[in-house]
């Protein structure tokens, strides 16, 4: 597992590929990305695909413009799960959230 602090920009395109070296089999397996509040109310979730080697999670700025605006700082994860076999945390940091999206 690893470390990693990131950045939301509200109302943007978020995509981050995770590279998965040294992967146990991947047949089946799902990603779940989540980012919550500090004290762990869920803000939102990434749509996550899992193809290759590769864990894909992407936030569209549609569906950021609904974050609360009163967060600017949350915890994020993901998580490769295989029903029955494993579930595994691939990382997790603090995710920074900045309302670009002008409020007028």
């Amino acid at each position: 597992m690893q470390t990693h602090n990131d950045e939301l920009h509200i109302g943007s395109d978020f995509e981050r590929v995770y590279v998965m070296t040294n992967a146990p089999d991947l047949s089946g397996a799902k990603a779940v990305m989540k980012i919550r509040s500090i004290n762990d109310v869920e803000l939102v979730h990434a749509d996550c695909t899992v193809e290759e080697g590769q864990i894909r999670c992407r936030i569209s700025g549609e569906v950021s413009k609904n974050m609360p605006r009163t967060y600017t700082k949350g915890l994020y994860d993901v998580f490769l799960v295989k029903q029955g076999s494993y579930s595994l945390k691939i990382i997790m940091g603090m995710m920074t959230i900045v309302p670009d999206e002008s409020l007028h």
